[in-house]
């Protein structure tokens, strides 16, 4: 693993002395890695170079995600848990980086089995969950404020996605915005919650729900997977309503400003990690069933319908 970063650096043509050059490493899905930008940006002011580790099919969406030119990627494939204790390895032996690690991999020692792990917190080692309270956990693990998520989150927007606010903002008012589909879990959340599609224009960033001639056809269509995730900010800070899965637009709401929206519920999945965050209103999706999840951290739970 040491041999493979370091070609890859190589072929980079950068040079990096000890402690000039930091490592992020962490559960390197889109979500956890829009609600860690500030982190990173935050980590870059800091260092000469700044390496993170991002799952391979994230890493062309991830490449806009800093403001930081010393900030590079690095692909992994998947949540290999050998990676945080070789990236240990190499802290300890060689001295190359200053590590920061979250998640799966923020650690000094973890049980999977037990869904606990070892961190350092200050110079006092403290059992924790792995992950707990997302996405504050992650900064939690790198001993950074939470209030750094939004403090040192910038998107830079390039001309082209510009030009769509410019014809979306001062023409359609109190649009409503959905995303009903995460990685593994799709939700009619149009129909659950009878969303009035005429009365407003409504855009699912995963498909259009208009036909081709309705009026509101070409504005929602150009909205529908734009280039970058993180290109959705603006979407949502100026959205009049959110019903969103628990996937990576819900994830940027989490460090977006979006108070102007109301209601904004949140469709969790089944078994993903609590939220730490009071932002929205959590619907837990389990089977065929709607839960209401009282945060933060009530395990109480009653039913509130069914698909």
């Amino acid at each position: 693993m040491y041999k493979k970063i370091k070609k890859y650096i190589e072929l980079d043509k950068y040079s990096y002395k000890m402690k000039e050059t930091a490592m992020v490493i962490g559960n390197g899905g889109l979500g956890d890695m829009i609600t860690c930008i500030g982190m990173v940006n935050y980590i870059a002011t800091k260092y000469k170079h700044v390496i993170v580790a991002c799952m391979k099919h994230v890493k062309e969406q991830a490449s806009v995600f800093y403001t930081g030119k010393n900030i590079i990627l690095y692909p992994i494939n998947g949540y290999d848990k050998t990676i945080m204790r070789i990236f240990d390895v190499m802290m300890r032996q060689h001295n190359v980086y200053d590590i920061y690690a979250y998640g799966h991999y923020g650690a000094h020692y973890v049980d999977y089995k037990g869904y606990t792990k070892q961190i350092y917190i200050g110079t006092e080692l403290v059992k924790k969950p792995i992950i707990h309270d997302y996405p504050i956990s992650y900064y939690e693990d790198v001993n950074m404020p939470i209030d750094y998520m939004t403090k040192y989150f910038k998107v830079d927007y390039p001309k082209e996605i510009i030009s769509l606010y410019d014809e979306l903002l001062p023409n359609y008012p109190n649009y409503i915005v959905i995303h009903h589909m995460s990685s593994n879990t799709g939700f009619d959340i149009v129909k659950f919650n009878s969303i009035d599609i005429e009365k407003n224009l409504v855009i699912d960033v995963n498909n259009n729900l208009y036909p081709n001639d309705h009026k509101y056809y070409d504005i929602a269509q150009k909205f529908i997977n734009l280039s970058s995730a993180i290109y959705y900010a603006k979407l949502v800070e100026n959205a009049g309503a959110l019903y969103l899965m628990d996937s990576c637009i819900h994830a940027i709401c989490l460090v977006a400003d979006v108070s102007k929206a109301n209601p904004k519920i949140c469709y969790q999945r089944e078994y993903r990690t609590k939220y730490g965050l009071d932002k929205f209103k959590y619907l837990l999706l389990a089977g065929n069933k709607l839960y209401d999840i009282k945060l933060p951290l009530d395990p109480r739970i009653k039913s509130v319908g069914s698909k």
